[in-house]
């Protein structure tokens, strides 16, 4: 994992800790989300991006406007509201099913 400090997280950014291993954590310091599992997996999205969401069989989907194209992972349905809310991503840009 790449430990650049202009990207990493500050420490009183908030956690989300998903089943799957996935910690998520919003650094609103430097403008992003990142998702990662301790184990060399990371993944930054930025919160000024257009970020959708669809909730599926307890996996969420993430589409970025300009960050990462598609992320896929394991997350359970409140899971995905409280990334949402955490991230201060807009609620209407996430679909249920």
């Amino acid at each position: 994992m790449i430990d650049n400090p202009l990207t990493s997280p500050v420490d009183d950014s908030p956690h989300l800790r998903l089943d799957c291993g996935i910690t998520a954590t919003v650094d609103h310091h430097h403008g992003m989300v990142w998702l990662a599992n301790g184990e060399g997996f990371e993944v930054g999205l930025s919160l000024f991006d257009e970020i959708e969401g669809t909730h599926f069989d307890d996996a969420l989907g993430l589409t970025s406007s300009g960050t990462a194209g598609f992320i896929e992972f394991p997350c359970s349905e409140e899971q995905a509201k409280q990334l949402f809310r955490l991230a201060g991503w807009s609620p209407s840009r996430l679909e249920m099913y």
